[in-house]
């Protein structure tokens, strides 16, 4: 995939008990370990009180840039405090640089952050 797409990640899960209040994370690291991003139920507000087997996280117009990156999942309890279950470097996934039309990536180091310019006169 190429910086400015969007990326689909899909979890499954499996349940033993039923009535568990919890929370599903994706944690993204880069090639040093370092956290670059994470998403989670609770941070977003979603309450989950019942097994749902599938989750999928869109994030659109991707700004990951050139790079490996890894995935970890956790399943938590409902305040995020307490692992039920954990899975570091699932996967991983690789993006490739998108270039401007002189050939330069558009961006460099960790992160492009989304922005516009402005030229006043």
């Amino acid at each position: 995939m190429v910086t400015g797409e969007d990326i689909v990640f899909t979890i499954e899960l499996g349940f033993r008990e039923s009535g568990l209040k919890y929370g599903v994370g994706l944690i993204i690291y880069n090639e040093k370990g370092d956290i670059v991003t994470l998403f989670n139920t609770v941070r977003d507000d979603m309450k989950l009180d019942q097994p749902y087997s599938v989750f999928k996280i869109k994030v659109e117009n991707n700004d990951f840039l050139d790079g490996r990156y890894f995935i970890s999942v956790h399943i938590s309890d409902e305040m995020a405090m307490y692992p039920y279950d954990r899975n570091d470097y699932v996967s991983e996934f690789r993006v490739l640089p998108k270039k401007n039309l002189r050939g330069l990536p558009i961006g460099e180091g960790y992160f492009r952050c989304k922005h516009e310019w402005e030229i006043l006169e």
